[in-house]
């Protein structure tokens, strides 16, 4: 054969073979295409995404999502996480022959996994991962020979790990398989994955003993087992694990024994956390002899005991540091200065005593520092030199002395101080106001006397102040500064901001200060007002209980202390204040009964008491004073009925408001004696029975709220709605929704309801 003969073969071979080459991957493409098209109208796409771009008239190989292989131009990567869709997956995703990798995660997909997904031979990679799939875990994944990640965290899935999964899956690196519903044991044939990094099995319910077998996993770098069912110990095996950085085994009750010594001679850890078991036992003295690398150690909430090993300075790349709620004895030691990149330190509710070490103060980028339940000395001042902190939190310590006069010099990024329960005194420095970032102050339960600096007002951002129980002189908080710039001796009283006084005794009359962000407790000096008729706090930020030197202003006519944060009950000796004619305490923080005493105040025209937490009946008795013309109770918890004669000696009532209240019974037809009333709401209790005829007589009604009363399974109001309703003329609202009232409407329903505006 001559050459020309040769070569002309030779062409003809190739063209062929591109011919079927090229024959080849449309075949592929169109199988892909069709498989795609398959999964796309299976599933809800709600961003329509798929739909615009998923056409004919476009390659398969430039759709969203969709990765080909260069030389062939086949599908081998389909990634569409975050899409949220919906469905279960389509079983034609398993027709896509050369597909390494698939990422389906962060959709709402559900129910089980297709077995057509065992035909993805060159699957690498599986992501499904934060859908809502359920099921066991597939044994068709044991044919899945070159997968070396799966990720199916945060879904469903129940049943036990397969036995065998790992013996078929050798190059596993990656198994993400936590916040399920997984249980039974972890196989002991979990050491066939010997190629594994990162195992993640927590937040399921496997229980059982960790196997001993695990200590063949020695590429893991990252390990996870918490929030189990586990029982028995921590292997000391998990120490020929030399590649680990992540340990996680926390918050398993019945994880008990000691800390395996062997942990500590990984060198590559990164982070410890062990914390929320039953651990017991010492650590050891070298414990950092071996951990150089080590940025997080969380022991916290076990049972461990004995002495903070004064080692722990060695691990000096400590960043977090949690030893708290264990039983530490002994000192806090001096070394623990040495770990200069310590951000969090915790070792609040041991048995720690003696001082806190000086050299604390060398910790210069820590952010938090807990430590309490120490029976302490002093406060080292180095701490208030540490400028990264956000808080700190020396509450519950036997700590005494008194706090330096520049603590806030150095401490622009504070957001809480919590000092609270220990011995200190002396005065809160007026430099306080220098930590201008403070969210949370709380110094209660000390000796601290003097006055409350007032420079805690410039403290803007503060939102929520503790000095209670110390010796400390009242002094209001005033963060604008108008009484302080205001009240001075240059100016008569009676020129005052908020301060009015008698035209012949030039006494002080009313006092009213609303609106001006004021806070602390309200005084008891206030009692010593004799001539005060009106006292308006209204709308500020007082705290606490009412003092009882109030019962001394018995010229009182107007108490005006709503939108606070006053607590407690209202107390009786407001009856004492004969000629109170307005009463308006509404959102606060006020618990207990409505007292009895109230209906002494027989010159009472104006009663708000909404937006409590009021318990217990309605004194009837208050429904005799005849002088009033509102009463607000709405928004509280009180129980019980109406009584029968409610509006018989109330004439000039106009408003009343019961809503929001857990009221039962039926709704009394002397409610006409009420022939002023204006806003009757009763809506979202537990009334029964009928809606009274007699309400039709109310003839100067503008709103009428008798809607969701059907609580509880009680019936709520029933049978129809009287006609006399819509002859009430100047009615702008009727609301009866949410009931059960039957009936028709009557044809001529708005024939005098010329002013209504809202019908429910």
């Amino acid at each position: 054969m001559n050459y020309n003969t040769c070569f002309h073969l030779l062409s003809l071979l190739f063209i062929q073979c591109s011919i079927v080459s090229l024959a080849m991957t449309v075949r592929n493409l169109n199988s892909d295409q069709f498989a795609l098209f398959e999964f796309k109208d299976r599933i809800v796409d709600p961003q329509n995404v798929l739909a615009n771009n998923w056409t004919n008239s476009t390659s398969v190989c430039k759709w969203v999502g969709v990765s080909c292989g260069i030389i062939h131009e086949t599908v081998v990567a389909l990634n569409l996480t975050n899409m949220n869709l919906r469905g279960t997956n389509p079983p034609h995703l398993g027709n896509p022959s050369f597909l390494f990798s698939i990422d389906l995660s962060n959709n709402n997909f559900y129910g089980h996994l297709p077995k057509e997904f065992g035909q993805l031979h060159h699957l690498r990679i599986i992501r499904l991962s934060y859908n809502r799939l359920n099921g066991e875990i597939p044994s068709w994944l044991r044919n899945l020979h070159r997968v070396q990640r799966i990720h199916f965290r945060d879904n469903s899935l129940s049943g036990g790990l397969p036995d065998d999964l790992c013996v078929h899956l050798p190059k596993l690196k990656e198994l993400y398989l936590s916040r399920n519903e997984l249980s039974s044991s972890i196989p002991s044939s979990i050491n066939k994955c010997c190629n594994l990094q990162i195992l993640e099995l927590s937040i399921n319910q496997f229980n059982g003993i960790i196997p001993k077998s695990i200590r063949n996993l020695t590429q893991v770098k990252q390990l996870y087992l918490g929030l189990n069912n586990l029982e028995g110990q921590i292997p000391e095996e998990i120490g020929n694990l030399f590649s680990l950085e992540m340990l996680n085994i926390q918050a398993i009750k019945g994880l008990t024994g000691q800390i395996p010594t062997s942990i500590f001679n990984i060198s590559s850890l990164k982070t410890i956390a062990l914390s929320r078991n039953s651990l017991l036992g010492s650590l050891s003295n070298d414990m950092c002899q071996h951990l150089p690398e080590l940025e997080g150690l969380y022991l916290h909430s076990n049972e461990l005991s004995g002495n903070i090993p004064s080692s722990i300075g060695k691990c000096n790349n400590l960043k977090n540091l949690l030893l708290s709620h264990n039983q530490f004895m002994g000192i806090i030691p001096r070394s623990i200065g040495n770990l200069t990149r310590l951000q969090e330190l915790y070792l609040g509710f041991n048995n720690l005593e003696g001082q806190i070490p000086e050299e604390i103060g060398n910790l210069l980028g820590l952010e938090l520092l807990t430590i309490k339940a120490i029976k302490g000395l002093m406060i080292p001042t180095s701490i208030f030199n540490i400028s990264s902190l956000k808080t700190i939190d020396l509450s519950n310590n036997s700590l005494s002395g008194s706090l330096p006069n520049d603590m806030c010099q150095h401490l622009p990024k504070l957001e809480g101080l919590y000092l609270s329960r220990n011995e200190l005194s002396g005065n809160i420095p007026s430099s306080i106001s220098k930590c201008n970032n403070l969210k949370i102050l709380a110094f209660s339960y000390n000796q601290l006397t003097g006055i409350i600096p007032r420079s805690i007002g410039n403290l803007t951002r503060l939102k929520e102040l503790y000095l209670g129980l110390n010796n400390l002189e009242d002094r209001i908080v005033d963060p604008q500064n108008v009484l302080a710039n205001n009240w001075t001796n240059s100016t008569s009283v009676c020129k005052w901001v908020g301060v009015s006084c008698g035209i012949i005794h030039e006494r002080v009359v009313a006092l009213n200060l609303t609106n001006m962000n004021l806070r602390g407790t309200i005084p008891p000096h206030l009692g010593n007002f004799s001539f005060l008729f009106s006292l308006d706090l209204s709308n500020n930020n007082f705290y606490g209980h009412l003092p009882k030197e109030l019962d001394q202003l018995h010229r009182l006519r107007i108490i005006r202390l709503s939108y606070n944060r006053l607590n407690g009950e209202i107390p009786s000796w407001l009856g004492n204040l004969h000629r109170v004619q307005r009463l308006e305490m509404r959102n606060n923080n006020f618990t207990g009964t409505i007292p009895q005493t109230l209906v002494n105040l027989s010159n009472l025209e104006i009663l708000n008491l909404g937006f409590n937490q009021l318990s217990g009946l309605v004194p009837s008795s208050i429904f005799n004073i005849s002088s009033l013309k509102r009463i607000h109770f709405h928004d509280n918890s009180l129980s019980g009925g109406l009584p029968d004669d409610l509006c018989v000696h109330l004439p000039k009532l106009k408003e009343l408001y019961l809503s929001r209240n857990e009221l039962s019974s039926s709704i009394p037809s002397s409610i006409e004696k009420c022939c002023n009333l204006q806003i009757l709401e009763l809506s979202i209790n537990q009334f029964s029975g009928i809606i009274p005829k007699s309400i039709g007589n109310l003839t100067q009604l503008k709103q009428l709220y008798l809607g969701l009363n059907n609580l509880e399974a009680i019936k709520g109001l029933t049978g129809q709605i009287p006609t006399s309703i819509f002859n009430i003329y100047s009615l702008k609202t009727i609301a009866l929704s949410s009931n059960s009232l039957l009936g028709s409407l009557p044809n001529d329903m708005c024939q005098h309801l010329l002013k209504l505006e809202g019908l429910y």
